[in-house]
């Protein structure tokens, strides 16, 4: 977009320099040849149709003075490292027809020239930054769904590691609990049950009896904590 912007307004300034400095009735012709080649120009962005069609231009306006005034126009578009040597070719219209480039304007046209030459260099720095900008943008967008990612994978392993720490160390209180106070209750019962077998009073029998069932209650509700 920038690029045609350029374009329209160097087409512009070389049309009013055309109607200001030619009065030719065929005028009309580079007019028109010019808006062709350069809109084609726009359009292909091929060298195998640029280079040469700029020379040919440059070559018509060797014989027709007029065309002159759109050179700058045609040198837009062969403004690049690659095919500057063709801008350079197009500068001999100029010098040889400043005889009939009255008032001064083969100095306009080179002056122009320089013009356009410093807007085509402004627009292809600032779409290059546009590009690095969104290649630089894209890269970090990619970059930061990677981090989410990997923070997701994180979040997830850590959950896991966890709930994985606390089943252990569940698991090993149960054990715990299973073989210390389990053993120590079991063998509490057994002692109450030899005392049963050797008391002789009743009364010592129902308390010892009141006695294992609490012990047995105890047991089976630690037994029942430990399976949960």
């Amino acid at each position: 977009m920038t690029k045609l912007i350029d374009k329209v307004g160097i087409f512009a300034v070389s049309l009013v320099i055309c109607l200001i400095y030619f009065d030719a009735p065929y005028r009309i012709i580079p007019i028109l040849s010019v808006v062709i080649i350069s809109a084609l120009n726009s359009y292909l962005e091929k060298p195998i149709f640029t280079v040469p069609s700029v020379i040919a231009f440059g070559l018509t306006a060797w014989f027709f003075p007029e065309m002159v005034c759109f050179l700058p126009l045609m040198c837009y578009d062969c403004f690049k490292e690659r095919y500057f040597s063709v801008c350079l070719i197009l500068i001999i219209p100029v010098m040889s027809n400043h005889q009939k480039l009255s008032g001064g304007l083969w100095m306009i046209v080179l002056a122009f020239l320089f013009i356009a030459y410093i807007l085509k260099y402004h627009t292809v720095h600032v779409e290059k930054l546009r590009r690095e900008y969104i290649n630089l943008r894209d890269e970090l967008v990619e970059f930061s769904r990677t981090l989410e990612n990997k923070n997701k994978v994180l979040m997830e392993k850590q959950d896991y590691e966890v709930n994985l720490a606390t089943l252990n160390e569940r698991n090993r209180i149960a054990r715990e609990i299973h073989d210390s106070v389990g053993h120590v209750m079991s063998s509490a019962i057994l002692q109450v049950g030899a005392l049963m077998a050797t008391a002789g009073d009743t009364e010592i029998k129902a308390n010892l009896t009141d006695l294992k069932g609490t012990l047995t209650t105890g047991m089976n509700s630690i037994r029942n904590s430990v399976h949960d």
